[in-house]
């Protein structure tokens, strides 16, 4: 063998002994902890730790809608109804009146359902007019009852401040349709 065969046999041999010490040592420190160890742990450990206990929640209690709320409601599908409309309002919780409307012809994108819309969002004016119930939002959907169930084809919601210029004429049709807030799978 040659010199350099001889240390390049030796640099492994050392190598080898030093990974042995190192998992040697590694192995000693990772020993389970003794008794008397074990004790002083767990002395040493605070004994203020309060105690975790389930408390059960209630269920929440919903809020039944007021006597006014309901006739509100009626009144809206009576003139839905006047206007050729079927559908069913809603007053729901947070100053949002929900109108689901079956329209009178097939409907597939926003354009179709555009004169039930503007019949919907009339009949929401003349809501807020009478002061029946305040509300700051309107969203109306219109079913398709082609299916079975019907399914929604097209969701809009206006704000009531745009529906009101509107109405006064501070901002034209196309304006109001860019405030609008639609969804609708055919557009």
């Amino acid at each position: 063998m040659t010199r350099k065969q001889w240390l390049l046999l030796l640099g492994l041999l050392l190598g080898n002994l030093i990974i042995c010490a190192v998992l040697v040592f590694l192995i000693q420190s990772n020993r389970p902890l003794t008794a008397a160890e074990m004790a002083a742990t767990v002395a040493a450990l605070p004994t203020n730790i309060p105690t975790p206990t389930a408390t059960p929640t209630p269920w929440p209690t919903p809020v039944p809608p007021s006597e006014k709320s309901l006739l509100c409601q009626q009144k809206a599908g009576d003139v839905l109804y006047n206007r050729g409309l079927a559908g069913m309002v809603h007053i729901a919780p947070g100053g949002r009146l929900d109108m689901y409307l079956h329209s009178r012809a097939p409907v597939k994108r926003f354009a179709d359902a555009k004169e039930d819309l503007w019949t919907a969002f009339e009949v929401a004016l003349s809501l807020q007019k009478e002061t029946c119930v305040l509300f700051e939002q309107v969203q109306v959907l219109v079913l398709d009852t082609r299916w079975d169930p019907p399914r929604t084809q097209v969701t809009v919601v206006a704000q009531m401040d745009d529906l009101e210029a509107w109405q006064q004429g501070r901002i034209i049709d196309a304006e109001m349709v860019a405030r609008l807030q639609v969804q609708s799978p055919g557009d």
